[in-house]
C-alpha cells in the first residue's frame, strides 16, 4: 500500500481498493490472533484444573475450551479426568450421607488417589478422624471400663499412621483403664479371700467408677448373700423368745458364706451355744468331733447301719472307754444323722438341747407329770441317755468328769 502511494492520484480507485483489502486482511489477522490465544489460555486454565484436583474448576474449563474453539481432541484427557472426579466425589458423598466409617474410610482412601480436592474431602476427614478418637473420648469422659478397654483395642489395631494421630487421646485412654483395672483387680482378690469387708470397701469403689467385670458381678452376688445372712443373723439373734432353729438356720448360713469373723456371727455364736451348751461343756464338743471321726473311720456313713444296731453298739462299747458315754451317745447321733461336729457344731449344741428336753420330758414322765409327745425317746436310748447324763451332775466347769461320778439325771438336766 506504501509503494503505491504515489500512484493514488493517478489511479485513486484501485488505491481505495487495495487498502480497504489491506484492511479486511489485517482485521482477519488480528481475529486469528485473538482465537489463538484464547484457544491457548483455555488449554493452559484445561491443564491447571485438570492437576487442581477441583471437578467443578475443571467442567467450567472445559465450557470454557468448548467456546474458545479448542479441538475435540485436545479435551479429550480432560474430559475423563473430570468423570474420575466426579466418581470420586459422588461416592464421597454418599458415604458421609450414610456415616458408614469403613464405607467413608474407603471412599476417602479412592478420593486420595485421584487427588480430589472439594470441600468434601474436608468434611470427611474431619469426620473420620472425629470417629477415630470418639469411642476414646467418650469412653474416657464415662469412664466405663469395659467401653475403654474395647476402644483401646480398637484404636492399637489400627495403622501405625492413624495410631500416631491419635496417641495423645489414646496415652490417656490407657492411663485411665490402667487405675480402673487396679480397681477390677483389687475385686477379684477380696474374692478370692471372701474377706466381707474388703469385698464390699472394692465393690462398692467399683460401683462408683463404673468398673463391670464378671468378677464384679460375682462379687455383687456374694456380697448380697453376706448382707441376707448378716441380717438373718441379726434378726435371729435379736428375737425373744430364742428361736434356736432359726438361729441355727442362719448361723449355718453365713457360715457357709465365710462369715465367721463377722461381729453380728460371733454375737449370734456366743448366743446359740450359750443356750444350748451350758458352761464349760466346751470340752463335750471336742471329744465328740474326735468320735466321730473315729466312728466315720471304724463305719462309714454310706454303710447303711442303723442308729440302734448291734454294730453301733459294739462300736459304742469298743469306744467307751475313749471317751465319756454321753459323748459317744450324740457322736453316735451325729454319725447317723450325718452331721460333721467339725462342720456342723450348731446342730451338735442343738442335740445337746434338745436331749436335755427330752430328758426333761422323761423326768417329769417319772414324777407323774405330763410331757410333750415330742419329747420322748425309745426306752433303751432314753436309759442310757440317762445314765450318760447322771455323770454330768458335778460342777461342769471341772471338766470331763469321770464314769461313776454321784448325782441323778434330774440334777443334771436342771
Amino acid at each position: 500500500l506504501q509503494l503505491m502511494e504515489p500512484c493514488r492520484s493517478a489511479c485513486p480507485d484501485e488505491f481505495e481498493e487495495a487498502a480497504q483489502q489491506v484492511q479486511e486482511v489485517h482485521a482477519a489477522h488480528e481475529e486469528e490472533k485473538g482465537s489463538h490465544n484464547t484457544r491457548e489460555e483455555a488449554r493452559e486454565k484445561l491443564r491447571h484444573c485438570v492437576s487442581s484436583g477441583d471437578p467443578q474448576c475443571l467442567e467450567e474449563a472445559l465450557h470454557h475450551a468448548a467456546k474458545s474453539g479448542v479441538a475435540e481432541a485436545h479435551m479429550l484427557d480432560s474430559k475423563a479426568r473430570l468423570r474420575e472426579l466426579q466418581t470420586a466425589e459422588r461416592q464421597l458423598q454418599s458415604a458421609l450421607d450414610n456415616g458408614d466409617r469403613v464405607h467413608l474410610s474407603r471412599a476417602l482412601e479412592e478420593a486420595s488417589k485421584q487427588q480430589l480436592k472439594t470441600p468434601a474431602v474436608d468434611e470427611a476427614q474431619q469426620r473420620l478422624q472425629s470417629s477415630k478418637t470418639s469411642k476414646l473420648v467418650v469412653a474416657i469422659q464415662t469412664r466405663d471400663y469395659a467401653a475403654l478397654g474395647h476402644a483401646i483395642a480398637e484404636a492399637q489395631s489400627r495403622h501405625p499412621d492413624e495410631v500416631a494421630e491419635i496417641q495423645d487421646v489414646l496415652v490417656q485412654a490407657k492411663q485411665q483403664h490402667q487405675e480402673l483395672d487396679g480397681v477390677a483387680q483389687s475385686v477379684s482378690r477380696a474374692l478370692g479371700t471372701l474377706n466381707y469387708d474388703e469385698l464390699k470397701s472394692s465393690l462398692q469403689r467399683a460401683r462408683e467408677l463404673n468398673v463391670v467385670t464378671e468378677d464384679v458381678k460375682k462379687a455383687d452376688g456374694v456380697v448380697r448373700a453376706m448382707d441376707e445372712a448378716v441380717e438373718k443373723l441379726r434378726t435371729a439373734a435379736a428375737r425373744q423368745p430364742k428361736e434356736l432353729g432359726k438361729l441355727q438356720e442362719s448361723l449355718h448360713c453365713a457360715r457357709q458364706q465365710g462369715m465367721q469373723a463377722h461381729p453380728v456371727y460371733r454375737q449370734a455364736e456366743e448366743v446359740f451355744a450359750g443356750t444350748c451348751m451350758p458352761p464349760g461343756m466346751a470340752w463335750a464338743l471336742e471329744e465328740q468331733r474326735k468320735m466321730w471321726v473315729v466312728l466315720c473311720l471304724r463305719r462309714p456313713l454310706h454303710s447303711g447301719v442303723g442308729a440302734g444296731s448291734d454294730e453301733r453298739t459294739d462300736s459304742s462299747r469298743e469306744l467307751s472307754h475313749m471317751a465319756h458315754p454321753f459323748v459317744v451317745i450324740v457322736a453316735e447321733l451325729c454319725h447317723g444323722a450325718q452331721i460333721s461336729p467339725e462342720a456342723e457344731p450348731y446342730s451338735v449344741q442343738f442335740i445337746h438341747h434338745a436331749l436335755r428336753r427330752i430328758i426333761r420330758g422323761g423326768s417329769a414322765k417319772k414324777n407323774g407329770t405330763a410331757a410333750k409327745q415330742g419329747d420322748r425317746l425309745p426306752a433303751d436310748l432314753h436309759e442310757a441317755v440317762l445314765l450318760a447324763l447322771s455323770d454330768f451332775s458335778g460342777d461342769p466347769t471341772d471338766g470331763p468328769p469321770g464314769a461313776g461320778e454321784g448325782g441323778s439325771a434330774d440334777a443334771a438336766v436342771d
